[in-house]
């Protein structure tokens, strides 16, 4: 069976079960729909979860799945930085409609830059009055804390995983892979540190200490973030952010989370920052923002897994047959080699 046949099936299967899928939502959906935002002509529907007597109108933005660079993963298995900043954006806009937003997090990190991106502009709704609860769900850690640590307020589950405050970088070293296949590196360079990072050769001593010095900076700055947000000194961080995760009750003990609790917790919080009587987050309109997609976004991130699959293996083949990789960056297989780095929260 030839790839592009492949291609064309999986496609069919993920359209079937597109229409399935639609089906069922369509007979089982009995939640209001309440107006969309919008930003640089990408539209984001609004979903109430819960009605209120208050007056006060609270947006939830939902951060899942690893923290990347660009846009979200139609599935949502990741959260796009570029979405979830237009998404914010928007909320800033219409601050004259929208009181308050609870960041639903549920992420076990990211990049580095993808986070910056998504707390500059948590900052701009802060700098706009808009108090912000971070409700922390069965993982909030390393740049799903990074993020988090920007809230008013910080609600998370006894459960939750939270932490990891740290950054790391690595990559695969397989110069042993190589030779056993035959496969030779020639590297034409314009400096010593131009090749840094090889997956076909060891680290020297002062590759090494460049990528330290690299993640000792990202590293500072993550630090003095969260002695920032939760009101530390540096040197209280410091002990406690050597990357290791925290249960939400430990994070409590430790000071890296407000409280304790579920979501009618969160809103509660959110209720307090609003002057809301009795502090009541039933009292609070709630609506649910994410991006809409159209069909073809649905039925081409179905069929990616597959697409990518079919891709690696043509991929292997060529590398193996001594062909050149094409474009600037390869990857090849699910991160067995990968000829390109970034340092992750």
């Amino acid at each position: 069976m030839s790839r592009r046949l492949a291609v064309w099936i999986v496609l069919l299967l993920a359209f079937l079960a597109l229409l399935a899928s639609s089906a069922v939502t369509a007979a089982g959906s009995d939640v209001s729909v309440d107006a969309p935002l919008s930003e640089d002509g990408v539209s984001y529907d609004g979903r109430q979860v819960q009605s209120g007597d208050s007056g006060k109108l609270v947006a939830i933005v939902p951060v899942v799945g690893a923290i990347t660079s660009g846009d979200s993963a139609v599935g949502g298995s990741s959260t796009g930085s570029e979405d979830v900043v237009r998404l914010l954006e928007a909320v800033v806009d219409d601050k004259d409609r929208i009181d308050g937003l609870v960041l639903e997090i549920d992420s076990p990190g990211g990049g580095v830059l993808a986070a910056a991106e998504i707390r500059e502009a948590i900052r701009e709704v802060r700098d706009a009055d808009i108090p912000i609860v971070a409700w922390m769900r069965d993982t909030a850690a390393s740049a799903g804390y990074y993020i988090a640590a920007e809230a008013d307020r910080i609600v998370a589950a006894p459960t939750t995983f939270t932490g990891s405050i740290g950054v790391i970088l690595s990559y695969q070293e397989i110069s042993g892979l190589a030779d056993k296949v035959g496969v030779d590196t020639i590297v034409i360079k314009s400096g010593r540190l131009k090749d840094i990072g090889s997956p076909f050769r060891d680290l020297t001593a002062e590759e090494r200490q460049v990528f330290q010095s690299v993640i000792d900076e990202a590293y500072g700055e993550f630090v003095g973030i969260v002695a920032k947000g939760r009101d530390m000194s540096e040197a209280e961080v410091r002990e406690i952010a050597d990357g290791r995760i925290y249960t939400g009750r430990q994070a409590r003990e430790n000071g890296l989370v407000d409280e304790l609790g579920l979501r009618r917790d969160a809103y509660d919080a959110m209720a307090k920052l609003l002057d809301v009587e009795d502090d009541d987050g039933e009292e609070l309109e709630v609506v649910e923002y994410r991006r809409a997609y159209g069909l073809l976004d649905t039925l081409t991130a179905d069929a990616q897994p597959a697409i990518d699959s079919l891709e690696t293996v043509g991929r292997v083949g060529s590398l193996l047959a001594g062909e050149r990789p094409r474009g600037p960056v390869q990857r090849i297989g699910n991160g067995m080699l990968q000829l390109e780095y970034r340092a992750e929260l």
